[in-house]
């Protein structure tokens, strides 16, 4: 008999391996002081604690094992229903829990109280959910649950801190990542201090604990940028060095061997981009591409289509084959402007939506995305092609204001995309609107949304039918407004990008104006009736954070119903908080008309300043409720008299 080959033996072995780590491993014993105890020992108004959390990663499996104290009936009913939302790509196995009394009886969870199901969120998303409910669970009860999930991505993202205090967190990391050859395991910590555990042989093993509760506040950072959190990923050897000058230059190298400038790429640069300044040619080149290459990482792509095509090998292919992936794409586009004579290069980008990177954390699980960076006039213009919400020379708001990495062969560098201003990201809407004697409301309204506004406007209505882009308005009015009815509701999205989206309709609002006696009450700044204080809390823990810089330009021109004048009325409060931006707020009277005319302008961000420490809270809250103030102004009408004959 043959002796096994050495791929067959590790393959045997590596199956024992994970045979025994996903074995159900029995439970800790309960400490009698778990119990009995009556609070939290980090935040006694806390409603649950975690007692432990135990976290073991062996390469692609995970094992999760969570212990909590339940205090209260508000614990009892927000902790004992667990859901463990994950990717489809991965796998959960071995779903255990159990609820433990104060006097020591013990309530297994039955398999079949166990529900896998799929849950669709915004915009089509779909995420897999596990959900159970732990049994019988009072107050004083502890309860606990594990599972095992397989997980694809190389990097773990492992949440220390959450909304109730934990007594300790640990991470037993297997050191060795056999799928990858010449890695090495690393981990950074990120607003925690953790405790290496030298004594664990077999893993790499650290404690983070007494880790208070994480208060969910109004326009706060990025939430792992606020949250105590721990990054575990495996790296290649060769990044031991200059980290980021290895990866530019590696970077650099695969674009270049991929990008190749041949005939027919000369002949499709000198035809498309013939006339017009540097950004209009690069425009044309960028618009050839979205438009006459298929992305076949794009969702409207078929599935059978994706599967039949081989992968390009260079951009030759690219043009050749007329399709191609996201990055098959940016290189294309790279291979057309370098043939127009222009620096181009497939730059690094890192995203602000989940962390606020800094080129000083040594980790690419940070810097994910990717655009065209176009040298022009001593400066980088970004582009990005596979976007078509996105005008070209512009990115998303999470990839605008970061840094991105430019490649190079001797010498990549950090720079920061641009950010959009606040006056290029406005809101301008306008309301002519007629006002009855009982108070309502009735006109036409019409709102226009440029730069991120516009952005997000078109990302959130695409794969959208017109019913569904007109109920999610109409869902947002009805939040404003209890009785209202909309009619001729048309939603204006242009193919360029570049345009504004514009939102018209025709609204009737009853009970918009209070009546009493002679009298009506009016908010005159309609656009923000409705609208909640941005910060109401006394107190904050976080920096205040902002999206984006923008801009909002309300008129409002309201018919009065005929016999009704201005009853001692004066104009909103206007403010001037330089450098961050301005408020001017007018009301006025019309007698010729009898309209009341409102102008309102808000912009904040000015300078692109959109993030405050902490200790400025009390000067934005106070400038907030100030602006608030001044938005809930209301006009007094009342009915005039007769005149004497």
């Amino acid at each position: 008999m043959a002796a096994p080959s050495s791929r067959v033996l590790l393959a045997f072995l590596t199956l024992l391996a994970l045979r025994a780590f996903c074995a159900t491993p029995d439970w800790r014993p309960i400490n009698p002081e778990e119990l009995t105890r009556k609070q939290s020992k980090i935040d006694p108004n806390a409603d649950a604690e975690i007692l432990f959390r135990d976290i073991r990663i062996n390469e692609r499996l995970t094992t999760n094992y969570l212990r909590y104290k339940i205090f209260t009936d508000h614990g009892r009913e927000k902790y004992a229903s667990v859901k463990i939302k994950y990717l489809s790509a991965n796998q959960i196995t071995n779903i255990a829990g159990r609820t433990i009394q104060p006097n020591g009886t013990i309530v297994e969870l039955e398999k079949d109280s166990i529900y896998d199901k799929v849950e669709a969120k915004m915009g089509g998303f779909k995420e897999k959910v596990i959900s159970f409910a732990l049994p019988a669970v009072a107050p004083g009860s502890v309860i606990e649950y594990r599972w095992t999930e397989e997980i694809v991505e190389a990097s773990k993202f492992i949440a220390i801190q959450t909304e109730i205090p934990a007594d300790e967190v640990t991470l037993h990391v297997n050191p060795i990542n056999t799928h990858y050859s010449g890695t090495v395991l690393k981990y950074l910590s990120f607003h925690c201090n953790p405790i290496q555990n030298p004594a664990d042989k077999k893993f790499t093993t650290i404690t983070v604990r007494d880790i208070p509760p994480y208060h969910e506040e109004p326009h706060s950072p990025p939430e792992l940028s606020s949250k105590q959190w721990i990054l575990v990923f495996y790296e290649s050897l060769l990044l031991s060095g200059d980290y980021w000058g290895t990866i530019g230059k590696l970077e650099f190298a695969y674009s270049k061997e991929r990008v190749k400038i041949s005939s027919e790429v000369k002949q499709i640069a000198e035809t498309v981009a013939k006339e017009g300044t540097d950004e209009q040619k690069l425009a044309l080149l960028a618009e050839y591409c979205r438009k006459n290459i298929t992305n076949l990482n794009s969702a409207q792509t078929p599935m059978e289509e994706r599967e039949k095509v081989k992968a390009n090998t260079t951009t030759a292919d690219t043009f050749h084959r007329q399709k191609g992936s996201s990055r098959d794409i940016q290189l294309a586009f790279i291979a057309l402007a370098q043939a127009a004579g222009y620096d181009a290069r497939l730059a690094l980008v890192a995203d602000r939506r989940s962390f606020l990177f800094l080129p000083k954390i040594q980790s690419r699980a940070f810097v994910t995305n990717s655009a065209v960076a176009v040298s022009l006039n001593g400066k980088w213009k970004f582009y990005d092609i596979n976007n078509a919400d996105v005008p070209l020379g512009t990115l998303t708001w999470p990839e605008q204001g970061v840094w991105a990495l430019i490649p190079d062969a001797e010498a990549p560098k950090w720079v920061t995309t641009p950010i959009l201003t606040a006056e290029e990201t406005k809101m301008q809407r306008n309301a002519e609107m007629t006002l009855s004697r009982d108070g309502n409301l009735e006109g036409d309204v019409r709102q226009i949304f440029w730069g991120n506004e516009s952005i997000a406007w078109r990302m959130l209505l695409a794969n959208r039918s017109d019913a569904e882009r007109q109920d999610l308005i109409r869902d947002g009015l009805k939040r404003k407004f209890a009785d209202l009815d909309v009619t001729n509701l048309i939603i204006n999205v242009s193919p360029e990008a570049d345009r504004p989206v514009g939102i018209n309709y025709h609204l009737a609002v009853k009970g918009y104006a209070q009546r009493t006696g002679k009298r009506l009450f009016i908010h005159p700044s309609f656009f923000t009736t409705g609208a909640g204080a941005y910060f109401t809390e006394p107190g904050r823990v976080n920096p205040v954070y902002f999206d984006f810089p923008w801009t909002e330009a309300d008129t409002v021109t309201i018919h009065l119903p005929p016999g009704y004048e201005l009853d001692h009325a004066e104009s909103p409060a206007s403010y001037n908080f330089a450098p961050v931006g301005t408020y001017v707020a007018k009301a006025f009277i019309t007698p010729a008309t009898n309209t009341l005319t409102f102008h309102r302008t808000f912009s904040f961000g000015l300078n692109k300043m959109i993030m405050f420490d902490a200790n400025l809270y009390p000067q934005l809250k106070t400038l907030f409720d100030d602006i608030h103030t001044s938005d809930e102004h209301i006009i007094t009408l009342k009915l005039s008299e007769p005149k004497p004959q």
